[in-house]
């Protein structure tokens, strides 16, 4: 019997339904990876294609990133054209409605706007400006990794500096208290301690203290 075999199309079509069929949200890379083993795709095509596709989807964002901050600028820009035009028209009609003089400033901002509109609402974007997209997202990855790397720098610190303190705290006080017990056992160390440390000051002065202080 001879085993069916499918175009890259068929393999596709069945894919996409397998997996709208499939309650699971998607699929990790090594299970794409242990699915591509088991059809006999290479890993080396599997990892080429995710990288292709990884690229893909970071130009996508990328484009869509500069196509929402277009129409945001723009929104800024409208609101202010239509209150400073509105207010300029009132005043024209309460002053000297005879000669409409606010129409000069209205269309002269108005091919402003024209001109504005028609690059925020363009599905266009430069080369150059996924480039800087590009790097700008990079920036913002790198900041966000310092910042967390910091914090977390910091929190590991400040961990440290607290088992320390707790630490030598304790070494403080379980020496206080070996003191204490070793003198209330035996008076007559602390008494032996005394002397010795007078002999060694002793020891250590000059002999010409010494003789005046025999005197």
């Amino acid at each position: 019997m001879t085993q069916r075999r499918y175009s890259d199309e068929e393999v596709r079509t069945i894919l996409e339904m397998a997996l709208k069929r499939d309650d699971k949200q998607g699929v990790g890379h090594d299970e794409l990876l242990a699915a591509a083993a088991e059809v006999g795709i290479s890993r080396e095509a599997i990892e080429t294609a995710a990288l292709e596709l990884d690229d893909a989807r970071g130009e996508q964002q990328a484009r869509e990133a500069i196509l929402a901050r277009r129409r945001k600028g723009f929104a800024a820009h409208m609101w202010p054209f239509i209150a400073v035009n509105a207010f300029l028209a009132a005043i024209n009609m309460l002053t000297t409605p005879d000669v409409l003089w606010f129409l000069f400033p209205l269309l002269g901002w108005g091919l402003g706007m024209f001109f504005h509109a028609r690059s925020a609402f363009s599905k266009e974007v430069s080369p150059k400006a996924l480039a800087r997209e590009h790097k700008r997202n990079e920036q913002q990855a790198r900041k966000q990794r310092r910042e967390k790397t910091a914090k977390e720098l910091n929190a590991a610190l400040d961990h440290g500096v607290d088992r320390l303190l707790t630490h030598l705290s304790r070494e403080m006080r379980d020496g206080r208290t070996r003191v204490a017990d070793s003198g209330a056992k035996d008076p007559r160390k602390r008494v032996d301690v005394r002397e010795d440390l007078l002999d060694e000051l002793e020891h250590d002065e000059p002999s010409e203290q010494r003789a005046r202080r025999s005197r």
